[in-house]
């Protein structure tokens, strides 16, 4: 489906190849919780992409802006949400039918799971790495607190991503550290500024920069995606 999604019964339900085809909020929170470990265990930042696709594309789309109604059943290409009750075999029965209201005995798992969704995702912001660095997974306002080989590290991340193109990220320490940045898949060039100066300028598309030296607290770090309008096309019907 798009957004990465599958649901596993495509192959048995007639003509379900196109973007019509919708998900489960609670599926698009567990398939994400399979990015995160999947991230941690092989170090490809292609699923962490996976991950700020679904959640950042797909779930934010299956609720109100207020958080207190989700949509049972989501699609890429139906940007409005409605009360309505339909027929009742379109749903089993019409008390199912009901289940766009959030924690109610009607909306099956969703109202429950879908609470684990943004929580998982903060958790996996970053990472430590194999060689006694951090690395920077998903990108998000936070404040990280940790320690690594003995050091007290603090890292403060401004931003307003995905809806703006930067990312600043400022020190709170002094001490040698490697750090990594993932470069998302669609991004076509990445500046990278420390202070001010530039130390990377690439068309490097997915992947890892790496940065290793001596930090100081109150060093700036920033980002800049370079964010351009794209076009996919639905390989089941060429949509």
């Amino acid at each position: 489906m798009p957004r990465g999604i599958f649901a596993a019964d495509e192959k048995i339900r007639s003509g379900a190849t196109d973007p019509r085809q919708a998900f489960e909020p609670c599926g698009m929170v567990e398939l994400a919780k399979n990015f995160y470990s999947l991230g941690r265990i092989s170090g490809l930042t292609k699923y962490a992409d996976r991950a700020e696709d679904v959640m950042l594309n797909h779930f934010a789309a299956s609720f109100t802006p207020d958080y207190k109604q989700v949509h049972y059943l989501t699609s890429s290409n139906g940007p409005i949400l409605s009360n309505y009750t339909y027929a009742a075999t379109n749903n089993g029965s019409r008390s199912h039918d009901r289940s766009y209201q959030i924690m109610t005995p009607n909306n099956r798992c969703c109202g429950y799971n879908t609470g684990m969704g943004w929580p998982w995702y903060v958790m996996n912001l970053w990472q430590k790495t194999a060689d006694g660095g951090l690395a920077v997974f998903l990108y998000a306002p936070c404040q990280v607190d940790t320690t690594v080989k003995d050091n007290k590290i603090r890292w403060t991340v401004r931003t307003d991503y995905p809806f703006k193109d930067s990312v600043y990220m400022e020190a709170g320490f002094d001490g040698e550290l490697s750090m990594r940045f993932r470069i998302p898949a669609w991004c076509r060039n990445c500046l990278c500024t420390i202070n001010g100066e530039t130390v990377w300028n690439s068309t490097q598309s997915g992947g890892w920069l790496r940065i290793h030296r001596d930090w100081k607290k109150g060093d700036v770090i920033r980002l800049t995606f370079s964010m351009e309008l794209s076009l996919t096309k639905w390989r089941g019907n060429g949509s």
